[in-house]
């Protein structure tokens, strides 16, 4: 009996999506070389103006590549992969103004990847309603801290802190998957109360 052969599918590398993505992430990492420019080079204030433009053009087009490869039909394992690592980039920028603050972040992050992809491996994708709204918020704060740089310096440790929360929000989400409404609702009313004490 004669067998069929099946091709398996085309790995989709050279996509619009995955270029999108990718021009993302150069966007990022110029944004970081001027961010770096700016407050350990020469100081010059059209770096800060810079990184800020190139912060929001990469941070505004969050959701462009996940939509185009909707839209296309050209949604890939590997622009599941690098859209986050975009961000997590994005995020980098604040290691030139705070390393110690930056590090716990990025370390929270890391972990926050890992649980992302187990989330994945459950239903298929890792977009769920909070990790969209924690990142908006995460680019919002991160935006002012760039800015707080230049104008108000004291508010930049409490944005700082933000970011944290919005990190540890979005981890425990990707954690929470697999339980009940109810056992959620419990366990982020816990998380506030230690959050926010009073």
């Amino acid at each position: 009996m004669k067998t069929l052969r099946v091709d398996p599918p085309p790995r989709r590398i050279n996509t619009l999506a995955n270029k999108i993505t990718f021009a993302r992430i150069l966007v990022a990492l110029v944004a970081n070389f001027c961010i770096w420019k700016y407050l350990y080079g020469s100081g010059e204030f059209g770096y800060l103006v810079a990184t800020i433009v190139l912060f929001v053009t990469a941070a505004g087009t969050d959701s462009l590549d996940g939509y185009v490869a909707r839209k296309r039909n050209e949604e890939s394992a590997l622009g599941k992969i690098l859209d986050p690592v975009a961000d997590r980039v994005l995020i980098c920028v604040l290691f030139f103004v705070n390393w110690q603050w930056t590090l716990v972040i990025v370390g929270i992050e890391a972990l926050s990847a890992v649980c992302a992809w187990m989330v994945m491996k459950l239903r298929g994708h890792t977009i769920t309603k909070t990790s969209k709204v924690t990142s908006f918020l995460q680019f919002v704060a991160i935006g002012l801290i760039l800015f707080g740089t230049y104008q108000f310096p004291a508010f930049v440790d409490f944005l700082f802190q933000v970011v944290l929360i919005l990190s540890l929000v979005r981890m425990g989400s990707y954690l929470m998957y697999p339980l009940s409404q109810k056992t959620k609702r419990l366990v982020l009313l816990v998380f506030f109360k230690i959050i926010f004490p009073s």
